[in-house]
């Protein structure tokens, strides 16, 4: 097997798991019932747009790519994907990024999964209305700066793909931790993050908050905050969730940085 980062070393074993053969999701899609509200976001008899698009990500295991999966399965599109080297066709010049029938590109996992999410109208992943639409917005902006701001230099550091000191490392799990206590208190009385069913809300937070479940929230946090983990619990148990994301598991004990 040779010498492996965490990371690697983590995507390794999750290819080994049953979550990536087809018997597994073939298992899931008869044997699984949707959760409740899955069938208003579209669920796995969602009928969406014909139009056949492709996926482009850089890695197989991105989360992101993952998540723009789920979106597609919950809205009946026909999503192909495949693994790339090569970004010049993306606006940014990074990955993922759709390629529409005609050739358009759409770059930015968030662009990408509303434009999915769009292409099947009767789908209610973007919110029931103006406002849930708006505090779904408002939750992804938050992941992508106070979150990822401060879960991205501890993760990192786990890996070790990015060194810093020790009391850097602390005081970004610090900061974790806090996100994490005041979205405990916000979940409080619910069972999603907007609304009464799940949304692009949960499918992007979800994904994002899920390499902090596995290296640094530890049970004694998760204990803790129960409507957190109770939230975590549902998405990670989600029968589209499982099919893409495969078998997430949360640790036990925070890890350290990796030396």
């Amino acid at each position: 097997m040779g010498k492996m980062r965490i990371d690697e070393l983590n995507y390794y074993f999750q290819s080994l798991m049953p979550a990536k053969s087809n018997a597994f999701e073939k298992f899931y899609a008869e044997a699984w019932t949707l959760p409740e509200g899955a069938g208003a976001c579209g669920g796995s008899q969602a009928k969406g747009s014909s139009e056949k698009v492709k996926l482009a990500t850089e890695n197989a295991s991105d989360p992101m790519a993952h998540m723009i999966q789920v979106v597609a399965d919950l809205s009946g599109t026909q999503l192909s994907t495949e693994v790339s080297k090569e970004a010049s066709k993306s606006a940014s010049a990074s990955f993922p990024y759709l390629e529409t029938a005609d050739g358009s590109i759409i770059s930015e996992a968030e662009a990408i999964a509303k434009h999915v999410a769009r292409m099947n109208s009767n789908n209610k992943l973007l919110g029931k209305n103006a406002f849930e639409e708006a505090k779904i917005n408002e939750w992804i902006s938050w992941v992508q700066s106070d979150w990822n701001q401060a879960a991205s230099q501890a993760i990192e550091a786990v890996y070790g793909t990015k060194t810093i000191e020790a009391a850097e490392f602390s005081e970004a799990v610090k900061e974790v931790k806090n996100l994490g206590k005041m979205l405990d208190e916000y979940l409080n009385g619910k069972q999603w993050l907007v609304g009464d069913v799940i949304s692009l809300g949960d499918l992007y937070l979800g994904a994002s908050l899920a390499p902090a479940f596995q290296t640094i929230l530890d049970a004694g946090f998760r204990k803790a905050h129960p409507n957190l983990s109770g939230w975590f619990e549902r998405w990670s148990k989600h029968q589209p969730v499982v099919k893409r994301h495969g078998a997430i598991q949360a640790c036990q004990k925070s890890l350290k940085p990796l030396e």
